[in-house]
C-alpha cells in the first residue's frame, strides 16, 4: 500500500507499507524443508526532485534460517530467525 503527496516546493512523498507472508516448502534448498516467512516493511520515499530520491525503510523479519552454517534445527525442525532492518537509500536518475 502506497499514497502519493506532492507538495509545494518540497517535491513528491510517498508513504509506503508492505507486508508479506509465505508458508511452505524451500524448493530450491535441499531437501525443501518447511519455511515460514513473515515481513512487514514501513517506508518513506522523498523525490525533491526529479534526478534524486532518498527512502528511508524500516523492517521486521520473521523468517526460517536454512543456512547451512548458521541454522540450529530443534526437534526436527528449523529454527526462526527473527531480527530488525533499518535501511536508508540515495538515487540519482540519470
Amino acid at each position: 500500500m502506497n499514497y502519493k503527496h506532492e507538495t509545494e516546493g518540497a517535491g513528491v512523498i510517498f508513504p509506503f507499507f508492505r507486508w508479506q507472508t509465505y508458508r511452505g516448502g524451500y524448493l530450491w534448498e535441499r531437501n525443501s524443508p518447511d519455511t515460514y516467512l513473515g515481513e512487514f516493511n514501513l517506508g518513506l520515499e522523498w523525490q525533491f526532485s526529479p534526478q534524486m530520491e532518498l527512502t528511508a525503510e524500516y523492517d521486521w523479519v520473521n523468517r526460517t534460517n536454512t543456512s547451512s552454517i548458521q541454522a540450529r534445527i530443534v526437534n526436527g525442525e528449523y529454527a526462526q530467525f527473527q531480527g530488525d532492518l533499518l535501511r536508508f537509500q540515495f538515487q540519482i536518475n540519470y
